[in-house]
């Protein structure tokens, strides 16, 4: 247990207890929140995280939970089993809330099944007796009274009591009357209420002009205040009847409780229940936060962090302004034993203690701040020697307690371990202390246990290189701002750098020449050299996945625009021919109204006003015919349309200028291997078919050449909006413009470009996107249109 809430504190997972706990609003859930989570079992490991895991779903998409808190009674359910003795009118209401709270929660996951579908089968496993809820509330009402009509004895009393009171304001108001009339009193003189009593208010010199009972003056004691005599005795008649009220109440509880008592353990096992619930809305609500995720669960060794974020330094970052570095780290059977190296605050203790960290939420059953992709596999021990552990008790210096924590990591370790030792060796002399460090690490990968081990001894580097399943890795150095980058790199030993920190801190230059001297200026050109490559590989490893991304997107653009073309060819003809049979058929209505206005003449034998009358009814005919009088309609032939000709075999060879399918982009053919050519076309390199190719007359290039259009701003055309790039507030700020416009303009559809990569730029798309479910929907784009890699988005 000691060592839980050492590893608890040193990780910063008391912190993230903190926040859970404050989140528990009922008593048992905030008695779980302080329990030992840690589990070494794979299935109740994805049992605790799919829990969370569809409870985030219900708070972020569902509408959430309804408030649960409630009191802590379950001292005072134990007072009531008592036979004869009754509960609160207080405990009955959280009891009744409690069953209230309970049919609400089978509604919501019944509702959500789909998603949610533990959740469903966890609250229909519990079988809920309404019978007390509804006997409770046919008892109490909404205000905590209990009702007139629960019994036929209660309604007669307080019938009764309320008869008096009526008389007792009649009797009261009648004498003051009296008095006003009398001039006992002022005219202006009104009852008040005194110890919860009608008095009347009156001069102290007069008081005994009033046969009553005294009971209060004023401040100054010029004004008494009297209840008269026979109020006083109706009043005595109210408190008799306010006994009997109360003996009936009395009664009624006993015999509610008498209906309760057996059923008092059920009740306490629906406390429990939804302090269960109470637990994992926190953590699900924690997740949210943490903007964590339910990663897979690894059965063959391998740890994979991708973007694994510190979730309590990133929130200490945020308050400062400052975005987190993300980690990205593999521990695998032959990668079990990472040694990172690195500058002073560049970033080693906080890698390692992200790791653990990491490890630890997911064996505790909390969703995990890191990308998609990222796994995990339960250790049976976490072990950390982090900081500075000297003990005054049993007078230990701070090395001591190190070697100590060592002995005890190699009677311990196995190959189901995860230790974390931070600067291994160090607290005493070098060299004595990098020798023991070492004979330490090999006594313990001899274990077979996974190990984050930090350090700046040259012998641990030089140890991690010669043992195939340990391996170096480096905190990154900018060179030029000499800063640190935060950047873990798996597969190189890093510097110190300490004579460039020291540089940069301001040293006098004859100190900083005379300790380069001493190391040897070779050696820290050669470090720096290796840190600037290591810096180059990390950027051009970057340009390559951006280059990806480009090739990809350019392959959909001349895909869409074939088909587009296509399309618009084959509605351009239909157009034609639709529009042509229309004339045709107006042409014919036309001669047959002509023909018969002439016959209609000749029988008239053309008698003037018979011709006028013939002439007026064709006028009117022909403006019924549906043609717009306000144009001129003119018959265009159909030009008939020229098969496509046959695609002739022809030989391209390295120089040709050729096209792609049908698509206008022009490039050049850079090489040819097989029935493959590689082209360069303006905006990228790519391998195709030679069949897809056609070869192109390269005088004609500088005329007939057209540029693809990738200008995607204009997405009244495209309707592609290109995210690639931008942060998730960029990106969610130009989605929301276009949303606007879009539902202004009338599109139907449109297409998000974010590409792949670690997927966070999608997720957080995606959610915004879910909170407009009712009008659009969306996903993924069809794999050969760019797969994860685009969102299609359609309006219904």
């Amino acid at each position: 247990m000691k060592h839980i809430v050492y590893i608890e504190n040193i990780l910063g997972f008391a912190e993230i207890r903190k926040q859970l706990s404050a989140n528990c609003h009922t008593p048992v859930g905030l008695e779980l929140s302080k329990n030992n989570f840690f589990s070494t079992e794979i299935e109740e490991l994805e049992e605790a995280l799919s829990f969370t895991k569809e409870m985030k779903y219900i708070n972020e998409y569902a509408g959430g939970l309804p408030a649960i808190g409630f009191e802590d009674f379950r001292v005072k359910l134990e007072q009531i089993k008592t036979p004869g003795s009754f509960a609160e009118i207080t405990t009955l209401q959280t009891i009744s809330f409690i069953i209230e709270k309970l049919l609400d929660l089978q509604k919501i996951f019944e509702g959500q099944k789909e998603h949610a579908p533990l959740l469903n089968k966890k609250t229909h496993s519990v079988e809920i007796n309404e019978k007390i809820f509804i006997r409770i509330n046919e008892i109490i009402d909404e205000k905590g009274e209990i009702k007139s009509n629960a019994s036929e004895n209660l309604a007669s009393i307080r019938k009764e009591i309320e008869k008096q009171r009526s008389k007792v304001e009649k009797t009261i108001f009648h004498i003051l009357k009296n008095l006003k009339e009398k001039g006992i009193v002022e005219e202006d003189v009104n009852l008040s209420i005194r110890n919860g009593k009608l008095v009347i208010p009156i001069a102290s010199s007069k008081k005994r002009a009033i046969k009553g009972v005294f009971i209060d003056e004023s401040a100054t004691g010029q004004t008494s205040f009297i209840e008269p005599i026979e109020v006083f005795e109706l009043n005595n008649d109210i408190q008799n009847l306010e006994f009997e009220e109360r003996r009936e109440i009395i009664r009624i509880l006993i015999d509610l409780t008498d209906f309760i008592r057996p059923n008092i353990n059920e009740i306490k096992s629906y406390i429990t229940f939804l302090g269960e619930i109470d637990l994992i809305n926190s953590k699900s609500k924690l997740a949210i936060s943490q903007n964590a995720i339910m990663p897979t669960i690894s059965s063959d060794y391998t740890m994979i962090i991708r973007q694994g974020r510190h979730p309590i330094l990133e929130e200490s970052l945020k308050k400062q302004g400052k975005k987190i570095v993300p980690l990205d780290i593999e521990m695998l059977p032959n990668q079990r034993v990472v040694l990172i190296s690195g500058p002073n605050a560049g970033g080693k203790s906080v890698a390692m203690k992200t790791v653990g960290l990491l490890q630890y939420m997911f064996q505790c059953g909390f969703l995990v701040p890191v990308a998609e992709g990222s796994q995990f596999f339960p250790f049976e021990k976490i072990l950390a020697d982090i900081g500075d552990q000297q003990s005054i008790e049993n007078d230990l210096s701070t090395y001591s307690s190190h070697l100590i924590n060592m002995k005890y990591f190699i009677d311990n370790c196995n190959k189901n371990t995860l230790i974390l030792i931070d600067e291994m060796g160090s607290g005493t002399e070098p060299e004595s202390g990098g020798a023991i460090a070492e004979a330490v690490l090999e006594a313990l990968y001899n274990t077979g246990t996974y190990g984050i081990i930090t350090t700046h001894y040259f012998n641990l580097k030089t140890f991690a290189s010669k043992h195939s399943e340990a391996i170096n890795a480096a905190m990154l150095f900018d060179n030029n701002l000499l800063k640190p980058l935060y950047i873990l790199k798996i597969g190189k030993p890093g510097s110190s750098f300490a004579i460039e920190i020291a540089t940069n801190i301001g040293l006098p230059k004859f100190i900083i020449e005379k300790a380069s001297k001493n190391i040897g200026k070779k050696k820290i050109e050669i470090e720096k050299m290796i840190q600037d490559l290591e810096n180059e590989k990390l950027n051009l490893d970057n340009r390559k996945r951006q280059l990806e991304v480009a090739e990809n997107f350019v392959s959909e653009l001349v895909e869409k625009y074939n088909t587009l073309n296509k399309n618009i060819i084959e509605k351009r003809d239909f157009i034609l021919l639709k529009a042509k049979n229309e004339a045709k058929n107006i042409l014919s209505e036309a001669n047959s109204l002509i023909e018969k206005t002439i016959r209609d003449i000749k029988n008239a034998n053309a008698e003037k006003e018979s011709v006028k009358k013939i002439r007026k009814d064709l006028e009117e005919k022909i403006s019924n015919l549906d043609v717009d009088k306000n144009k001129n309609f003119e018959l265009h032939p159909l030009k008939k349309q020229s098969p496509e000709p046959k695609k002739i075999k022809q030989t391209i060879v390295v120089g040709d200028k050729v096209k792609l399918d049908n698509s206008p982009q022009i490039g050049t053919v850079v090489s040819i291997k097989n029935d493959k050519a590689k082209v360069q076309f303006d905006l990228m390199t790519i391998d195709v078919s030679k069949d897809r190719l056609t070869a192109v007359d390269g005088d004609k290039v500088g005329k007939s050449k057209t540029k693809i259009n990738l200008n995607i701003e204009k997405r009244e055309v495209t309707h592609l909006l290109d995210f690639r790039g931008k942060t998730t507030e960029e990106a969610i700020a130009e989605l929301e413009k276009f949303l606007d416009n879009a539902l202004l303009s009338g599109i139907k559809q449109f297409s998000i470009l974010h590409g792949k990569g670690y997927g966070i730029l999608r997720q957080n798309i995606r959610k915004h996107l879910a909170q407009y479910k009712d009008i659009l929907t969306f996903g993924d784009a069809m794999l050969e249109l760019g797969g994860e890699g685009v969102t299609e988005v359609k309006f219904l």
